[in-house]
């Protein structure tokens, strides 16, 4: 698995994890299209991990997961204005890739 690899598999989780506050938090934008882009963005997540399932162990790696909701929550709060995602972590990483799931 290489680093281009790694950077765009992570960017991939990053902009999913960051839509999900605008979802949560924000329900006047719960429209169809802020749907259809999390659902889409984890269609696209499920691909990479069927395509290259080396890139499973990432989501075992603390130290990356850290920097993936670090920068999640740096999107989300550009994204709501609101400044309060630092420290939200979804239960699991399983429940964020579930293409059902989405916040309440």
């Amino acid at each position: 698995m290489g680093r281009s690899e790694q950077r765009a598999f992570g960017d991939l989780m990053v902009v999913l994890i960051g839509r999900l506050p605008e979802w949560q938090y924000q329900p006047d934008r719960r429209g169809a299209s802020l749907e259809k882009m999390i659902r889409a963005q984890r269609k696209e997540f499920a691909y990479n991990l069927e395509e290259s399932p080396s890139l499973r162990v990432k989501l075992q790696d603390g130290i990356w997961l850290d920097m993936v909701w670090a920068k999640a929550a740096t999107l989300a709060a550009t994204e709501t204005g609101l400044d309060c995602f630092t420290d939200a972590v979804w239960s699991t990483s399983q429940d964020v890739l579930e293409l059902i799931w989405l916040p309440e």
